[in-house]
């Protein structure tokens, strides 16, 4: 076997994070380890030197119960003899920590190192990607001293080796560190995290380090209190620090860097020259810990799983923020409202988003939710847009809360946990109820009818302030927060500018339709029209009709009917009257009014008030709706459809009686349903008001297989029994049997004989009987 300098390659070829940001112990690595001394490979396998040492050992594996890092490593030998030079090229083009081999009783063997090995590894490995190097003295049972300060030159003057550990393949002495130190090469690497030309961490590292320090800094101080120092390490290491080890903490900071702690807390000076501190001495593994827990990965950028966590969205369902998401962005824009203001200028806005590689936020933004008169944006209109970000595009919203660490800070598995996946809305509309909290409105308008400064004036903006807006800064949505019922709501109005004949079919899904034309213009309408009649005339959504600028002189619209005929007869609300060219802020009722269609879209609401909130409203919203008209139907086929016995009752009889608008009277309509006579009745008496027809209604109640029409309500009297039992079905069922016995007998007796005409005849003469018995039945004739 010929010896090449001792060199082995620990090739990582299926490095793969089984987590977002897991720990050192949750990784998965494979490792491919080359060697041309067979020996490291044989202890690995048997623990025992062997006699004689083979060219070349078949590849074998780490377990990972072994490895203080818990991973496995596959260790591939290498033999100059038995492979070529292809083959090594190959190996080290896949390694991702490569373990160069010396013996420290052989100078040469060390110079072949700088000479030979290195500079071999380098030409085929990227400068960009170095892999890392570690320096392995091997044979140390052979000398009695260390060889280390020989190598320290080395070590400065190429950046790339990671350590160096000295070793005795013999005595079994350092192996299994060997073969730690490369995993811990590969799972924490040095080089993306420090620079030991400059013996200061790198750019990307500050960066990191720095959005972390911002988020753990909960009150926005500039300074990690022992409160939130204990938050960091417990989050990040599951375990608080001991009140006596954070005082060493600081003590050891501010010995090196006085202005690292301020107040009894530590800076972000201080922070960063502690995890610079661990580098320095070898504990990169804690930074990386804390690193990968916030979602870093080893290039130092926040891996597509920690930004974008997996979330199921079934069809005909819309995200939103829940409560807990909420009161995590009211905490993010407290700590940076400095000036407690209650609106973020444009210093404090900056600084929320600098966690963010980008600016995610635009000018566009101002003119989307509520401002001050500043034209900062309020809580309300914070809160807005991030209620706006998660309807329209639930990716962003989970990478913009990611940058800002929610996961962490809410202590929750991912960004998921804050979105919440609504019902489907078919499911809604048949239960007609929902929990949704944020509705979609498309605005629908011809050109210069107004869609803009509906949106302005969503947000609270007349026409005087929206002339100050540059065009480049205006937004096609605005959402608001509106009161339905006392329930807080979220109303996202879309200004769709599309032809109509290239309407999308995302430019009709919505949860109402706002169709707005120019009352000064007699061709607006006709637009709303087409729309209407092309797009919604057979949906389920609710529609309502604006008329903008309903301060100029109105014109009339070039159509076959005027807009409120229009409406009436397709069952839409009468149009809205509405302007924004107002002194105040321009009213609001207009928008209470889609956001109620929004969230009851069932209810056909007709109301002309939209305060929703007064007696009117609640009313006619009530007595106009679809669910109340379907019931009185189902009421009128049931009672005429049905034996339950009804009773009319005609109060105020004190008072003179009108004659009432209708086809028939009253008592006529009675008889004609076989329904008793209408029952007078008041009020207005000095005693105390009669019971005849309580009475009454408790009879028919009880007995109402009896129609009983019985005028007088005593029930106890002659008249009243004999009323009600002639006036009984029972009675008419027996009438009805009589008379079907009687004339089928008389039929065939007529059939029999005619010769016996005369006795028939004097049957009818002698049969008084029969006679009365006719007579008679007149009584219960109807």
């Amino acid at each position: 076997m010929t010896l090449i300098s001792g060199f082995l390659a620990a090739n990582v070829r299926d490095f793969k994070q089984t987590n977002s940001s897991p720990r050192p112990t949750e990784q998965l690595l494979h490792a491919d380890l080359i060697s041309v001394q067979p020996g490291f490979s044989l202890y690995q396998l048997s623990e025992e030197f062997p006699a004689v040492v083979p060219y070349k050992v078949e590849e074998i594996t780490i377990p990972a119960d072994v490895t203080p890092e818990r991973v496995p490593t596959h260790i591939v030998d290498y033999s100059e003899a038995e492979q070529t030079d292809e083959q090594l090229d190959q190996e080290i083009s896949k390694a991702n920590v490569i373990c160069i081999v010396y013996a420290v009783n052989n100078r040469k063997s060390l110079e072949k190192v700088t000479s030979h090995w290195i500079p071999l590894i380098n030409e085929r490995t990227d400068k960009d990607s170095r892999v890392p190097l570690i320096l392995v003295g091997n044979k140390s049972d052979l000398v009695e001293q260390s060889s280390m300060e020989n190598v320290l030159h080395i070590m400065n003057k190429y950046t790339e080796i990671e350590t160096c550990v000295e070793c005795s393949a013999k005595n079994l002495k350092n192996i299994s560190e060997m073969f730690y130190y490369a995993q811990k090469a590969v799972l924490h690497p040095t080089g993306p995290l420090y620079c030991p030309e400059g013996k200061q961490m790198k750019p990307a590292c500050v960066r990191a380090l720095t959005r972390i320090f911002r988020i753990s800094d909960l009150d926005n101080n500039s300074i990690l209190s022992d409160a939130e120092l204990n938050f960091f390490q417990r989050v990040c290491f599951s375990s608080p620090l001991a009140p006596q080890a954070l005082e060493d903490v600081k003590k050891v900071v501010k010995k090196n860097m006085p202005d690292g702690v301020c107040e009894d807390g530590l800076t972000l000076q201080g922070f960063l020259f502690l995890h610079s501190l661990f580098i320095q001495r070898g504990r990169h593994e804690t930074t990386w810990a804390v690193l990968r827990h916030f979602g870093y990965d080893n290039d130092l950028e926040l891996h597509q799983d920690y930004l974008f966590p997996p979330l199921k969205i079934p069809a005909d369902c819309s995200t939103e923020l829940n409560h807990n998401a909420s009161l995590f962005l009211q905490s993010v824009f407290d700590k940076h409202d400095k000036d407690q203001d209650g609106a973020l200028n444009p210093s404090e806005l900056k600084e929320v988003f600098d966690v963010f590689p980008y600016m995610p936020w635009g000018p566009d933004v101002n003119n989307t939710v509520c401002t001050n008169d500043h034209g900062w944006i309020t809580y309300q209109g914070f809160i807005s847009q991030w209620m706006l970000t998660t309807y329209l595009d639930v990716q962003r919203c989970l990478e913009y809360l990611g940058y800002l660490g929610y996961s962490i800070v809410a202590e929750q598995e991912s960004q998921a946990a804050a979105i919440t996946v609504t019902r489907s809305k078919c499911v809604d509309l048949q239960q007609k109820q929902t929990q949704r909290c944020v509705f979609l409105c498309n605005v629908f308008g011809s050109s210069g009818s107004g869609k803009s400064s509906f949106l302005q004036a969503f947000i609270g903006r007349n026409l005087n302030h929206q002339k100050t807006i540059r065009d480049e800064h205006k937004s096609h949505y605005a959402i608001n927060a509106v009161h339905v019922y006392g329930q807080e709501k979220y109303l996202l109005l879309h200004e769709i500018c599309s032809d109509l004949d290239f309407l999308s079919e995302s430019d009709l899904c919505c949860d109402v339709v706002c169709l707005i034309y120019d009352v000064s213009d007699p061709d607006s309408f006709d637009y709303c029209v087409r729309v209407f009649m092309q797009c919604f005339v057979d949906s389920k959504l609710p529609c309502l009709m604006v008329a903008m600028k309903s301060d100029l002189q109105e014109e009339k619209q070039q159509h076959d009917v005027t807009p409120l005929e229009f409406c009436r007869t397709h069952v839409v609300p009468p149009p809205q009257a509405y302007s924004v060219n107002t002194v105040t802020t321009p009213s609001r009722d207009v928008f209470i009014k889609l956001a109620t269609m929004a969230t009851y879209p069932h209810l056909r609401l007709r109301c002309m008030c939209t305060c929703n909130r007064c007696t009117f409203c609640l009313c006619q919203n009530f007595l106009n709706s679809e669910v109340l008209h379907a019931v009185k139907a189902k009421l009128y086929t049931l009672v005429f459809s049905s034996k339950l016995p009804c009773l009319m009752v005609a109060m105020k009889s004190d008072l003179q009686e009108e004659k009432q608008q209708h086809d028939v009277t009253p008592l006529e309509f009675c008889r004609t349903h076989v329904v008793p006579p209408p029952q007078a009745y008041s009020v207005n008496t000095v005693t105390t008001p009669s019971r005849d027809v309580f009475i009454k209604l408790a009879t028919m109640a009880t007995y109402p297989h009896l129609r009983l029409r019985c005028m007088c309500t005593c029930n106890r009297c002659t008249f009243c029994l004999c009323q009600n039992f002639l006036n009984s079905e029972v009675l008419h069922a027996v009438k009805a049997k009589l008379y079907t016995l009687v004339f089928s007998r008389f039929s065939s007796f007529f059939s029999s004989s005619s010769s016996s005409f005369s006795s028939s005849s004097s049957f009818f003469s002698s049969s008084s009987s029969s006679s009365s018995f006719f007579s008679s039945s007149t009584l219960f004739c109807p």
